[in-house]
């Protein structure tokens, strides 16, 4: 990634990866049309695009979109390997823009490791536990989730930042490293065995069943009941007087 950009030089944001029904690409280009009439160097350029038999909705409205500013955003699709580090290695910065939703919660946005592993700055919303990590760590510049107005004064602020890049370089290959990743796999296989249950299933569901009676025989003591008790009681009395007088 370029450390500085030289006068006259464009300021390059990257895309990469796909466009999934979790990737917010109406709060991108929203965000994208305010900071590219305010910041006359931005430049934006696309690597992937939609998911074929998936989803392709989000890439197709980003695709439209971009003709929009033909000379200012370049979608090159999905790449060979190589190609794909010959375009990004041009960008200054790479975003990433979640929508609400489990989804992107319990899931992850591997897009910023390719960033922080290609030396260009991320800059996310901090949805998954990975940009949570990268962000406490000072390896990611936040957005706020929904928000293009934020979003494009976020990106009018960006200047080069080679420092936050190392930090974001350094920070994955620490924590995610293959030898870390794969430790506890190994562990297990140097030293295999069983995972061990304590109870039997019987006693599993012995246990389940003793902890409903103890429920049950709680609310049956309770106040409340009492007195729905009592009122069963006399309703079913009062209706057995009826049925007396009624023969």
């Amino acid at each position: 990634s370029p450390t500085e950009t030289k006068p006259n030089n464009p300021f390059i944001l990257a895309l990469a990866g796909a466009f999934n029904p979790w990737f917010d690409d109406i709060t991108l280009t929203e965000a994208l049309d305010l900071a590219l009439q305010r910041r006359t160097d931005l430049q934006v350029i696309c690597t992937g695009g939609g998911v074929k038999d998936f989803y392709e909705a989000g890439f197709n409205r980003f695709r439209d979109w971009a003709k929009r500013w033909p000379n200012r955003v370049t979608i090159h699709g999905w790449l060979p390997h190589g190609e794909l580090q010959s375009i990004l290695s041009t960008a200054h910065a790479g975003l990433s823009i979640d929508v609400g939703g489990s989804e992107p919660e319990l899931g992850s946005r591997t897009r910023l490791l390719l960033f922080a592993h290609m030396g260009i700055t991320p800059v996310s919303t901090v949805t998954c536990l990975l940009a949570e990590q990268m962000s406490a760590a000072g390896a990611l510049i936040p957005l706020t989730k929904g928000n293009p107005t934020s979003i494009a004064d976020s990106i009018c602020e960006l200047q080069p930042d080679p420092e936050m890049a190392v930090r974001a370089k350094n920070f994955i290959q620490e924590q995610f490293s293959i030898e870390r990743v794969m430790a506890p796999l190994c562990d297990w296989v140097n030293a295999p065995n069983r995972t061990r249950s304590n109870a039997t299933p019987e006693a599993i569901i012995a246990a389940e069943l003793a902890t409903h009676r103890d429920t049950l025989a709680q609310i049956y003591a309770s106040p409340t009941w009492q007195v729905l008790d009592r009122i069963r009681a006399f309703s079913g009395s009062a209706k057995d007087r009826f049925r007396d007088r009624s023969k």
